[in-house]
């Protein structure tokens, strides 16, 4: 990752601004249950002012549904997302890109990860939000991200647009992630790419020997019935693609609040679990990819298939590395 102070010159400048100017606007936090079909559809553009080498210049900033988000944040219990992410200079913004075909930027503070998505991505949070928030109600123990806002800049007409979610590993010490979708279909992490950061995929994770194990089948039951109830919930709304991030780090240095679900082995070691890149909508796009794909290898290995079937190969696979 690349330690990044903020300049005049870099999209994170423009982020962070238009943050300040719309938390400034932001009424306190009301309660999830208080929440209107008005607060769900509303959108807050702002035209802010910016000067750059002497140059004046104006970006167009949205926030989407900023009451629902300032809802949610208040039920993770957070209270001082503003101050966390622009008064606190002390921490850097850490940058990186993607590791996969979309390139995308992130950027991480604390908790907060700043992904940059899609516009399709973006419209179907905000479609789908009063779902999620109607989910969370009843499920506190899901596997699925914490989406704690939403917003677009524009700038020079060009548009970019980000969400804001946890970050699954904050303050714990990770050895080892694994980006898992229960494909084998290009799976594999190319050896010459292997750092300190990589992430490995399905294939490495069989051929390290990998198991998630959790300490009681009780437990390990409660583990595959909250992520089969996560994915079947995904994929009434024709999403896929998603996968479970797993971390495996050492339980001396687990911290005492955390961002995912978790479990301690016996050996001294804890996984982290926690479900990423849920925003995913299996489209003719996709569909057309399917039918290209199944000319060279069996459809069920490959990685764009329907939800269904998708939801179906990706629990049987972490059905089976589950101990």
């Amino acid at each position: 990752m690349d330690v990044n102070y903020i300049t005049e010159t870099h999209i994170l400048y423009y982020l962070t601004r238009g943050i300040q100017t719309s938390c400034r606007l932001t009424e306190p936090p009301i309660s999830i249950n208080d929440l209107t079909q008005d607060d769900f559809n509303e959108r807050r553009i702002f035209q802010i002012n910016n000067k750059i080498e002497s140059k004046k210049n104006e970006f167009e900033f949205t926030t989407y549904s900023p009451d629902v988000f300032q809802g949610l944040r208040s039920f993770y219990k957070i209270d001082n997302f503003y101050d966390e992410i622009i008064k606190n200079n002390e921490i850097p913004f850490e940058e990186f890109k993607s590791p996969g075909k979309s390139g995308s930027l992130f950027f991480l503070k604390n908790e907060y990860l700043f992904k940059q998505v899609e516009k399709e991505e973006l419209d179907i949070l905000i479609k789908h939000l009063n779902d999620y928030l109607d989910y969370l109600k009843f499920c506190k123990l899901t596997l699925l991200p914490r989406y704690y806002g939403a917003y677009s800049i524009k700038l020079e007409n060009k548009n970019v647009h980000f969400i804001v979610t946890n970050y699954l590993f904050h303050q714990c010490q990770i050895d080892s992630i694994y980006d898992l979708k229960g494909s084998t279909t290009g799976r594999e992490t190319n050896h010459q790419d292997i750092n300190d950061e990589v992430i490995f995929k399905d294939i490495d994770f069989i051929d390290h020997e990998k198991l998630i194990t959790i300490p009681s089948n009780h437990k390990r039951k409660e583990f595959m019935y909250q992520l089969k109830r996560d994915v079947i919930f995904l994929s009434q709304f024709g999403l896929m693609d998603y996968s479970l991030l797993v971390g495996f780090g050492q339980t001396s240095y687990k911290p005492h609040k955390l961002k995912c679900v978790s479990y301690d082995n016996d050996n001294g070691e804890t996984v982290y679990l926690g479900l990423i890149d849920c925003l995913t909508k299996y489209t003719l796009k996709k569909n057309f990819q399917t039918f290209i794909n199944s000319m060279s290898i069996p459809k069920k290995e490959a990685s764009a298939i329907p939800p269904k079937e998708y939801r179906t190969r990706f629990i049987k696979f972490i059905n089976t590395i589950t101990k």
